[in-house]
């Protein structure tokens, strides 16, 4: 797991039950190397913006707040627990035809990188950055978020985005 700290550049990181805190580092670096890995971090109890952006084959990059930035590879699972407070989380999608899903409950896919959403407020918020290139959100009805917002980006008028229903 990962734990931002009270300062921007310090934290803990929890692996194979060994805790590790840092501090005073601007970047961190994760691996799974291999098997059926696992990511949680763990955001505030207040309010918090959560920034994550999937990569390709179980990479992707992280932050909450102004913490340290996160990036990992080859980690399979990855789940973001914001807690309580009024919490937005950005996943923002590559610069090519994306795919985007929003599941039911509170899971998203980015060409079918997950990553799934823990949270106790009913006041958050989800912001979906397409991009560039004609990109495919659809988006369940029975989603776990308060609000969602679409942002296509260039070329215009080429991205599509669907709600379906939960029956």
């Amino acid at each position: 797991s990962y734990t931002p700290g009270a300062a921007d550049a310090d934290g803990t990181v929890v692996i194979d039950g060994v805790t590790t805190a840092f501090s005073s580092v601007e970047g961190l670096n994760l691996s799974g190397l291999g098997g059926d890995d696992s990511l949680t971090a763990n955001a505030t109890a207040g309010n918090d913006t959560i920034t994550y952006q999937p990569g390709l084959n179980d990479d992707g990059q992280l932050q909450i707040n102004s913490n340290t930035s996160l990036s990992f590879s080859s980690i399979e699972n990855r789940t973001i627990d914001s807690g309580t407070g009024a919490d937005t989380l950005t996943v923002t999608a590559g610069g090519s035809d994306d795919a985007i899903d929003v599941l039911a409950g509170s899971v998203v896919t980015v060409n079918n990188e997950s990553v799934t959403h823990v949270h106790d407020s009913t006041n958050d918020n989800l912001v979906l950055v397409a991009g560039d290139g004609d990109d495919t959100v659809t988006i369940a009805a029975a989603h776990g978020w308060t609000t969602i917002d679409v942002q296509g980006g260039s070329p215009s008028a080429s991205d599509t985005a669907t709600v379906t229903g939960d029956g």
